[in-house]
């Protein structure tokens, strides 16, 4: 089974959430662990490592331009 962890805060909540990614690995040894991160946490990558088996990157900023481009689709922005 896989699990994923949705996580668009910023790099200090990120952090401040081990504790919780440590309890879910310890209660679900089995479970493939996937993370959902904000581009400007992505330097919490090494870290996040020990728990997760895939680290998937969303780029915010990017996403809110294109919010506020009235032109431009917000799929092209994912």
């Amino acid at each position: 089974m896989k699990m994923l962890v949705v996580d668009l805060l910023r790099l200090g909540d990120l952090l401040m959430h081990r504790p919780l990614y440590q309890a879910m690995k310890r209660e679900h040894p089995d479970v493939e662990l996937h993370i959902l991160i904000n581009s400007d946490a992505k330097v919490a990558e090494p870290i996040l490592k020990q728990w997760f088996s895939e680290i998937h990157i969303f780029d915010r900023k990017q996403y809110q331009n294109a919010c506020l481009d009235r032109s431009a689709s917000l799929l092209s922005a994912v």
